[in-house]
């Protein structure tokens, strides 16, 4: 917006629009901008080292032994008689 004004430090003053005659943006190619180089391509995955055949599954089944589940319900029973702290 040019209405012939401006303003330095809360002072109003006329702008004389003949010292701005000769200002203009430079165009020479040292003074532009360089372009920037594309990006370097991405680093690349590490390969997965398989070590033989997948695993399967035990044939008798996982070891389930039979009283791990008494032994859960005794703590759990032990801790509800104490109460949580």
């Amino acid at each position: 917006m040019d209405n012939g004004f401006s303003c330095y430090g809360g002072e109003t003053e006329a702008v004389d629009d003949d010292c701005h005659v000769g200002c203009k943006t430079p165009t020479r190619e040292e003074c532009r901008i360089p372009v920037c180089p594309p990006c370097p391509p991405p680093v690349r995955r590490k390969r997965s080292i398989h070590f033989g055949k997948k695993r399967e599954t035990p044939k008798n089944g996982y070891f389930q032994p039979p009283e791990l589940e008494l032994f859960f319900s005794a703590v759990a029973a032990s801790r509800k008689q104490e109460g949580c702290v």
